[in-house]
């Protein structure tokens, strides 16, 4: 949602305020969009990625998209425990995929949330 927000800010910037947007949910447009034979004669901002908006996927096969979808070049998950006991040791894997055919450089960094740890010191103490 944020994001949206933000690239509506800056459309409304770039136009001096008078570009007419128009929210619609993703569901909604996707009913619209396979129960008729509804063209789209409006232009569309699609936030979000294919694996976890259905729209991109929906609109890519119904229409011509003006970029292509591509697959990850470098997928990372993320596992471990929702709940760890205090005192207890915390193990989570890091698990990334190279589907580019050559070598990359990269860095990884993660920062544990601070505030339930705050929590739990204070509750310690």
């Amino acid at each position: 949602m944020s994001q949206a927000l933000a690239v509506t800010a800056k459309l409304g910037n770039l136009t001096g305020n008078r570009l007419v947007i128009s929210p619609t949910t993703d569901l909604e447009l996707s009913q619209l969009l396979t129960s008729t034979s509804t063209s789209l004669a409006d232009h569309l901002i699609v936030i979000g990625q294919p694996q976890e908006n259905q729209l991109i996927t929906t609109l890519n096969r119904l229409v011509e998209l003006p970029v292509a979808l591509h697959s990850r070049q470098l997928p990372l998950t993320i596992e471990g425990p929702a709940e760890v006991v205090p005192g207890s040791l915390l193990t989570y894997t890091f698990s990334l995929t190279n589907t580019t055919g050559r070598v990359a450089n990269l860095s990884l960094f993660s920062q544990l949330p601070r505030y339930p740890f705050d929590r739990l010191y204070a509750r310690m103490c």
